[in-house]
């Protein structure tokens, strides 16, 4: 893909920006996350307010411990589309990275509001609920991700996290 972005002189700035985010995201799911950023900043350099470019860098960075950076890729999106669920929750769970709980448990309400059978809005929603000290409410969103999605990685995961937080504290 990306010999073929090199090769597409001819082509309009949007084509070659589609191929070059396709071999970012290639990139990204073989883990090699410096060649996928350095894709997807080519890719945004010709579609610089592209927000499925700029969630697929955002995530790249996440995966490069900077999340301040995706943070930054994720307003973009947020800015332009405050209905983005895939933004704010994973703005949401950058800001829980940094530290950030007020901001991170904002995001993940906004996104709950706008997809609240989302699996992912679910899973991330519970974690910041429980580092906030709200049990309940994680056991409530944990539970309905179950209940919707039992048998995906996310449920799994949620019974996990339930297990974990359901035991006896030291």
């Amino acid at each position: 893909l990306e010999a073929l972005a090199g090769d597409m002189k001819d082509a309009g700035a949007a084509d070659r920006a589609a191929i070059q985010a396709q071999a970012g995201n290639a990139w990204f799911q073989a883990g090699d996350y410096a060649r996928a950023h350095a894709m997807q900043s080519a890719a945004l350099a010709l579609s610089p307010d592209d927000p499925e470019i700029l969630i697929d860098r955002a995530m790249t960075l996440a995966g490069r411990k900077k999340y301040w950076e995706a943070i930054d890729d994720l307003n973009q999106v947020v800015v332009a589309d405050p209905e983005n669920f895939a933004a704010r929750i994973l703005r949401a769970s950058a800001y829980r990275f940094v530290d950030v709980p007020g901001l991170a448990r904002e995001d993940a309400a906004a996104a709950f509001r706008l997809a609240p059978e989302r699996p992912e809005i679910l899973l991330e929603y519970g974690i910041i609920l429980r580092l906030a000290g709200d049990r309940d409410g994680a056991r409530r969103h944990w539970l309905t991700l179950i209940r919707l999605h039992d048998g995906t990685p996310a449920a799994d995961t949620a019974r996990r996290n339930l297990a974990r937080m359901d035991l006896p504290e030291k």
